[in-house]
């Protein structure tokens, strides 16, 4: 009589048979969990989210401003200015807003300019040199290298620079922006900038900021305060149109185009406050748009809307300048070689205007 065959283990193979039977049962238990797992995943992201953003004011904001995203180690510590040390002087302070609370700020002092006294800045500004009031994208806060680096140029082409947190961002007082916050204070901004300089004064708006900023020169010019000029980087025509375009926003336009009558539900309660292509011919002063060809958050196409429809709507078109450029992403235009030549070109075309100071 033949011996049994053994397995490997050395027992007889009387239930090879079901071996495999038994394997496939196991696998797919551990498959059937994992199966779950990503069917939720795609549910939430694609569903639930959606959903969220469309019934949620709050959800809305949390995703246009991104306060809570303030990677350490792409910020400066707000509180130690020594980095810009000793080529720039830096001053750290408060500006106190029409509403109640304030906005942490910096003062980066024109090239070979100081500071010693708390109200130096005040004073140093009425020195007749360009003055750029600088409002920046969502996330983080002024602290972000690459913007700390565009302070930097702008100083040492003899500029003063002020960079505010809006309320929500930095040491800035808590509260959960809104459009109308984050306007209100660079209003506010603005009104303090005209009361103490004597030189031109300049809005510089990045990505949000951008639209931050042409909300702001369209009320200042409305109200015959309009700014010497307006510089627009990455700039978008709405928050609409950054959505569609936006890695964070590109997932769920699918939605829209499957059921287009929600576009407007969608973003109506954005299109007011920050669509600058409803706003920009409002804005009469010198405008210098930059965007690079590669930005992947926000398409040049945008700024290349805004500057043709501002160009129409101007007797003088030669005021609007539009620089596109190439290999510098969404937030690295700070970087390019010819930056500080074409931002001293457009301030020295400038004339400051006559108009009183606003209140």
């Amino acid at each position: 009589m033949s011996p049994r065959r053994r397995t490997n283990h050395g027992s007889p193979d009387v239930h090879s048979g079901n071996s495999a039977t038994h394997g496939e049962v196991i696998q797919a238990k551990k498959s059937f969990p994992l199966s779950r797992t990503i069917l939720a995943g795609l549910l939430v992201f694609y569903i639930v989210f959606p959903l969220a953003l469309h019934f949620s004011t709050s959800c809305q904001r949390a995703v246009v401003f991104l306060t809570y995203v303030a990677p350490p180690s792409l910020i400066l510590n707000l509180s130690d200015t020594s980095g810009f040390e000793p080529e720039h002087v830096v001053r750290r302070f408060k500006l106190e807003t029409s509403e109640p609370g304030h906005m942490g700020a910096w003062h980066i002092s024109s090239r070979g300019d100081s500071l010693s006294t708390s109200s130096d800045s005040e004073t140093s500004l009425s020195d007749g040199r360009p003055v750029f009031l600088y409002f920046h994208g969502n996330a983080g806060n002024r602290g972000i290298k690459h913007r700390v680096q565009l302070y930097k140029l702008l100083s040492k082409i003899d500029c003063h620079v002020i960079a505010v947190d809006y309320r929500g961002f930095g040491d800035s007082s808590f509260l959960w922006p809104t459009n109308e916050t984050v306007v209100s204070d660079a209003v506010d901004t603005y009104r303090w900038a005209r009361r103490h300089a004597t030189g031109p004064v300049l809005l510089w708006g990045h990505s949000l900021g951008s639209g931050i900023s042409v909300q702001t020169a369209s009320l200042a010019c409305a109200q015959g305060v309009c700014p010497n000029g307006v510089v627009l980087e990455s700039a978008f025509t709405s928050v609409e149109s950054a959505a569609t375009t936006h890695p964070i926003g590109r997932p769920w336009m699918w939605i829209l185009q499957v059921l287009p009558s929600l576009r407007e539900t969608y973003f109506q309660r954005w299109t007011e406050q920050l669509n600058s292509l409803a706003k920009i011919s409002d804005v009469t002063c010198p405008l210098l748009l930059l965007h690079s060809e590669d930005d992947s958050y926000i398409s040049y196409k945008d700024s290349h809307a805004l500057a043709s429809r501002a160009k129409e709507s101007r007797m003088d078109q030669s005021t609007v300048e539009y620089h596109l450029l190439d290999g510098y992403g969404h937030n690295h235009i700070c970087r390019h070689p010819q930056l500080g030549s074409i931002v001293r070109q457009f301030v020295s075309g400038l004339v400051k205007d006559s108009s009183s100071p606003s209140q």
